[in-house]
């Protein structure tokens, strides 16, 4: 996957509070869903332009813990405007996957 990658979540809400930052890719490595997750982000990437998309390894960072997540791959959005948070979680949604990044 070709996503700036960090070390922890709290980077993440740091970055996206000055508005830099609104996708996170949190996956686990060897995971074969989060690879597929990471393959469709990418491939919508490069038809729609660039989007800043982050990624934190579950494994990485035990605050992730704190978004109750019930597995992954599982991408969390943060409005830019409200810094209201959104979660698309499991590689059996990926058909949504198109209007959560748009």
């Amino acid at each position: 996957m070709q996503f700036h990658r960090l070390a922890s979540l709290e980077e993440f809400y740091r970055i996206s509070a000055r508005g830099t930052a609104k996708f996170l890719l949190i996956y686990e490595t060897g995971c074969p869903y989060c690879s597929l997750m990471g393959r469709e982000i990418e491939e919508y990437v490069s038809r729609t332009g660039s989007l800043e998309i982050y990624s934190l390894d579950v494994s990485e960072d035990p605050r992730v813990q704190e978004l109750h997540l019930i597995g992954v791959p599982a991408l969390l959005r943060i409005e830019a405007a409200t810094g209201k948070k959104a979660l698309l979680v499991g590689a059996d949604r990926l058909a949504e996957l198109e209007s959560f990044l748009g």
